[in-house]
């Protein structure tokens, strides 16, 4: 059996995402990068800190916010158009410590919002970095891998 070209998984792809984001054009495929038709690559968000953000995966999967001077808490994902998250929508964070340390992240939890049991510990140690990758499961937002505690 052949393995299917870079093409062949980027037609496929672009077939799933026309049913999941109707009226949206997906990302090029990035050989490498993401999986294709499950996980398409859909840009990134910069924001300043703040004590408290409320996430739209739409607006960006991947959210590194500036290096953290003080505890933050997630609240749950809503998107700005107000409709549904789509089964397997992606959502990373990536956590820059600053060179104090001991900053707090909260996800928040009840219905439609994360949960992060059987996760690592969230290390906290000055000028580290933790990634956090979500994936939704219809419900909620689960913890699909943290890898935390890297030196910046």
């Amino acid at each position: 059996m052949n393995s299917p070209s870079n093409r062949d998984l980027a037609l496929d792809r672009d077939a799933l995402w026309s049913q999941l984001y109707p009226g949206s054009v997906p990302a090029p495929f990035l050989p490498g990068v993401g999986v294709p038709g499950i996980n398409p690559i859909m840009g990134s968000q910069t924001p300043a800190f703040a004590a408290a953000i409320t996430p739209d995966p739409t607006q960006g999967e991947i959210i590194a916010m500036a290096a953290l001077t003080g505890a933050v808490t997630v609240n749950i994902p809503a998107r700005q158009d107000g409709a549904p998250f789509k089964l397997g929508q992606n959502l990373m964070f990536i956590w820059v410590q600053d060179g104090t340390g001991g900053r707090v992240v909260t996800y928040t939890g009840g219905a439609g919002g994360f949960r992060t049991g059987g996760a690592a510990a969230f290390v906290t140690t000055l000028s580290t970095v933790t990634l956090d990758y979500f994936l939704f499961d219809g419900t909620n937002w689960r913890i699909w891998a943290r890898i935390t505690g890297q030196a910046i």
